[in-house]
Formats: C-alpha cells, structure tokens, sequence
C-alpha cells in the first residue's frame, strides 16, 4: 500500500494545484 505522501506526488504531478485542493478537503474545519 503506498504512502499518503506517495499518492499525493501522484496526484500534484498529474493535477497541478492539487496539493491545495488535498489540503483544503482533508481540513476537519
């Protein structure tokens, strides 16, 4: 099973902008 920070390269290099999305989804607030 991979990594959340191995998922998240994935997907900031196939979505730019992505890391900010994650962030801000992940935020209980």
């Amino acid at each position: 099973m991979e990594s959340l920070d191995q998922i998240k390269s994935r997907i900031e290099a196939a979505v730019p902008g992505a890391k900010i999305e994650i962030v801000a989804n992940g935020s209980p607030s």
